[in-house]
């Protein structure tokens, strides 16, 4: 995750399951499918999924 210099993540490096749907062009329901199944990083809070944008990108260029 990005941080700030007092150490904090920045906001807009935080996605939701549909905003992610968006960035890889897949639906936000096969998005929740593969985080579950932990094909896709992410994390549950609650019963809501929330994705490093830097770690998705990480995650994008390791599989290529």
């Amino acid at each position: 995750m990005e941080c700030n210099q007092s150490g904090t993540v920045q906001q807009d490096d935080i996605m939701t399951s549909a905003e992610l749907a968006k960035m890889l062009r897949i639906h936000a329901v096969t998005v929740r499918l593969k985080a579950e199944a932990g094909q896709i990083p992410g994390r549950q809070i609650g019963n809501r999924w929330r994705f490093s944008r830097s770690r998705i990108n990480q995650w994008m260029r390791e599989a290529a």
